[in-house]
């Protein structure tokens, strides 16, 4: 059997956009309010990390390795910006795999569990908040 190029190109397709039918439209991160809040924590976290960086006593190091000893402003604004950016996509696809994903049993989908639910929603934000926040605090408490 040969494939003539429309047949390729057509199952190409297929494969790449997942030919899937499903009964219900999909839900996206970006329209549940749960996630912003998850979101808005993170920023929170990150900017208070940077704040208390960014404003250290004189004759403070630094003792993040990404920053150097003695960072500019603008390198601690873009190392914050980078890592927002990685924090950003972690929390989008832990909130995509807990509603999309079905679960082994076949039972339905991680977003009917509670606990699946509280990692899609508060992991990320709870790890960069312990994370950003011991940093913060530890920053300030240098003044």
């Amino acid at each position: 059997m040969i494939f003539q190029s429309k047949q390729i190109i057509a199952l190409v397709l297929c494969l790449v956009f997942g030919c899937v039918t499903e009964a219900a439209p999909r839900k996206h991160w970006f329209t549940d309010p749960k996630w912003w809040a998850g979101e808005a924590a993170i920023a929170a976290a990150i900017v208070a990390d940077s704040h208390s960086t960014a404003s250290r006593p004189p004759g403070a190091v630094e003792s993040n390795w990404l920053l150097g000893r003695n960072p500019s402003n603008r390198k601690v604004a873009l190392v914050s910006l980078g890592y927002f950016g990685i924090q950003t996509s972690l929390h989008a696809a832990a909130w995509h795999v807990t509603h999309h994903v079905p679960l082994a049993d076949g039972s339905g989908y991680a977003q009917d569990r509670l606990g699946y639910r509280a990692v899609g929603y508060l992991g990320v934000p709870f790890v960069v908040g312990i994370l950003s926040g011991h940093a913060a605090a530890r920053n300030y408490e240098l003044k």
